[in-house]
């Protein structure tokens, strides 16, 4: 995403701010008039709500703008909600980056970072499971969590946890099944 620099003279002091180009789309809209709707900075911008959400929790943490309406936890803006440019707005910093993600929303990619990473680990080792056990038929618990980390352990070190729960994954797939009278045992079906 681009970036740039803004210099303000609405303010007391002179500010020069470091901002996105989607922070800047939305800013520059206060050179028309002092106050706008969330609906009408969508419409002004043609930015998505979604997007447009994530720059005005931004500028309102940065106290740039101040807001007639939040929900409760400050994460979304409601439509109608009247946005204005901070007045009182001051910094003892003359050049402010405002270009900084929320930490809530970093986290938020975070966690669907690793939730996406867990399900395509997982895949990989099911399959990998599979493709060992088509060639062998038959194999012990334990020699088959040790093939499988041994095929894996170029892409990633998968703990022996994880793979006992996709054994059972694939057991109730009814791709292996456990032998009967021997513990520990599969079969591939």
């Amino acid at each position: 995403m681009s970036t740039g620099e803004l210099t303000t003279k609405c303010f007391k002091s002179s500010y020069t701010l470091q901002a996105s180009s989607l922070q800047m789309a939305v800013l520059l809209q206060y050179n028309f008039a002092l106050s706008f709707t969330a609906q009408q900075l969508q419409e002004s911008t043609g930015l998505e709500m979604s997007a447009l959400q994530s720059v005005l929790r931004t500028l309102l943490k940065c106290k740039l703008l101040v807001s007639s309406k939040q929900t409760e936890a400050d994460c979304e803006l409601l439509p109608d909600a009247v946005l204005s440019l901070s007045e009182d707005y001051s910094n003892n910093k003359l050049c402010v980056n405002i270009n900084v993600p929320l930490e809530s929303e970093h986290k938020i990619v975070q966690e669907a970072t690793y939730t996406r990473v867990d399900h395509d680990r997982n895949a990989a080792i099911q399959a990998s499971i599979v493709r060992i056990m088509k060639e062998r038929k038959t194999l012990q618990q334990q020699e088959l969590i040790t093939e499988v980390s041994r095929r894996l352990c170029s892409m990633f070190q998968p703990s022996v946890a994880i793979i006992r729960d996709c054994i059972d994954i694939l057991v109730r797939k009814e791709y292996i099944e456990k032998v009967e009278g021997e513990q520990d045992a599969y079969n591939y079906i």
